[in-house]
């Protein structure tokens, strides 16, 4: 299956440290490993540097379109970008996930999304990508907030395990060497990320990281 993976334009990008830490989509990368470890085409796109997300659309002619939100502040380009690419590829199943997504699901409960991912993404999005292959019914993946018929968003089943990061080979980096010369920490150019743990134990009032690692170790 072919699967696009989006990083969208953030609007505060320009302001305050935005211009100095310009960094790879590394989790989108990490995800498009563990969907091609499955059999699956990911293509990971940073719309910072891409093409019009029309021309990506037409080229790689997804049929699940994953969108990240990491910060609430791109919460209103996140809507207008599943808003597009509902209208350019009406088909597609649109998923959104990251950090924000997960601990404030609520804004992204439209008709343009039809998905919510609610737990590591290497994990969700794979079987998500199988079960749509397989014309299975995506109630039956876990880690999800699916739109239902009537409009409304339920959670799926949960897991049942403990992700581990070697649980996939190393990021998918292809699809973003073209713009690597635009990533930047500081004055630092060009830069590659590493992870080395997920989540944080940790609760800095200022950080949306934190509810949602402490809230997966309460489920589990």
């Amino acid at each position: 299956m072919n699967v696009l993976l989006l990083r969208p334009v953030p609007g505060n990008d320009r302001f305050g440290l935005g211009p100095f830490f310009r960094i790879e989509p590394l989790g989108l990368e990490y995800i498009a490993a563990a969907l091609e470890m499955r059999g699956h085409r990911a293509t990971v796109v940073d719309l910072r540097y891409s093409r019009p997300v029309e021309h990506v659309l037409r080229v790689t002619r997804p049929a699940l379109v994953g969108i990240a939100c990491m910060h609430a502040l791109e919460t209103d380009e996140v809507l207008a970008l599943a808003d597009h690419v509902r209208r350019a590829s009406p088909g597609a199943f649109i998923l959104v996930g990251g950090h924000s997504a997960a601990a404030y699901p609520s804004p992204f409960f439209t008709t343009s999304i039809d998905a919510i991912c609610d737990d590591d993404g290497e994990l969700v999005v794979p079987a998500l990508a199988d079960a749509l292959e397989r014309r299975q019914r995506p109630s039956e993946v876990p880690g999800l907030l699916l739109r239902g018929a009537d409009g409304s968003f339920d959670k799926t089943r949960f897991a049942g395990r403990t992700f581990a990061l070697d649980e996939v080979p190393a990021p998918q980096r292809r699809d973003v060497d073209e713009w690597r010369r635009q990533y930047a920490c500081l004055l630092f150019r060009p830069v590659w990320l590493i992870e080395t743990a997920r989540g944080c134990p940790f609760r800095c009032a200022f950080c949306s990281v934190w509810p949602v690692y402490h809230r997966a170790v309460r489920l589990r």
